[in-house]
């Protein structure tokens, strides 16, 4: 039997963000730079897991979960600023979870989990 299960209707997903980026230019940056964790057409409920290695940190710039432009999602926007990663870290490991009533949690390194 064949069971009809409900997509997602945009892109979410991380981008490591200058701080000199302004708003005006912000939405371009991330629609190049985004990494997609789920993506449009993805079965919902969804919860992925990466990991990110940065060669110089993340001094200067800030993680951002992002929405990235394309389906519903009619412009890239920051939903949230991942928080509590040293500056000096190269790596850390991201886990979102979307679910069929549009939830968005996240987990830093396999912490607590964060609603935005």
């Amino acid at each position: 039997a064949t069971r009809k299960v409900p997509l997602c209707p945009l892109s979410i997903g991380i981008c490591k963000i200058p701080n000199d980026k302004t708003n005006g230019d912000l939405e371009t940056f991330i629609s190049n730079n985004a990494y997609t964790l789920i993506g449009i057409g993805d079965a919902l409920p969804a919860n992925v897991s990466k990991c990110f290695k940065f060669s110089n940190g993340t001094e200067g710039s800030s993680i951002a979960v992002v929405q990235i432009q394309g389906g519903a999602g009619q412009k890239s926007k920051v939903l949230g600023n991942v928080e509590n990663i040293p500056l000096d870290a190269d790596n850390f490991e991201i886990t979102m979870e979307l679910t069929t009533a549009g939830k968005l949690t996240v987990a830093v390194n396999g912490g607590p989990t964060c609603k935005l």
